[in-house]
């Protein structure tokens, strides 16, 4: 996060709250995806989210927040890998990976490639999980999510 970044943000929440002498100090704030955020509402997890270095631009917590946790992101801030069905599955879409493809975490084999082995092909898991060196789990999900899109 650059110093400007915050000096945007404490000059937006001082113009917006100018009764609170010290705003970092009293607001809610958090760094999500490279912003300065500030939660209206607390008790309401789909209460407005305001990025105050981006001069006060209101966010959607609840699709924001949820979004950006399907992302790994370089010390630049640019997205490099997005697991589409979120990280606890095995699903990903990494450019230098199966050619940006979606691909099962840590391998070069497609979704694409077990889905039509299991719905053309007739294969069964764990036949395809052994002759692609995967996990049978990694085989389901593969299928799963397939299915689903």
């Amino acid at each position: 996060m650059t110093l400007a970044k915050v000096r945007t943000a404490h000059s937006t929440a001082r113009t917006i709250w100018s009764d609170i002498a010290y705003p970092f100090a009293s607001l809610n704030l958090k760094e999500l995806g490279g912003e300065i955020m500030h939660t209206i509402d607390t008790e309401n997890p789909a209460g407005g989210m305001m990025a105050l270095s981006k001069h006060g631009q209101w966010a959607l917590p609840e699709s924001v927040e949820s979004e950006i946790e399907k992302f790994d992101f370089e010390s630049d801030r640019l997205p490099t890998r997005w697991y589409p069905a979120g990280k606890n599955k095995p699903i990903v879409v990494d450019p230098e990976l199966a050619a940006g493809r979606m691909s099962i975490v840590g391998t070069r084999v497609t979704v694409e490639i077990v889905h039509d082995r299991f719905f053309n092909a007739k294969e069964d898991i764990a036949y395809i999980a052994r002759d692609l060196s995967l996990k049978k789990t990694d085989v389901e999900e593969a299928i799963k999510y397939a299915r689903a899109a």
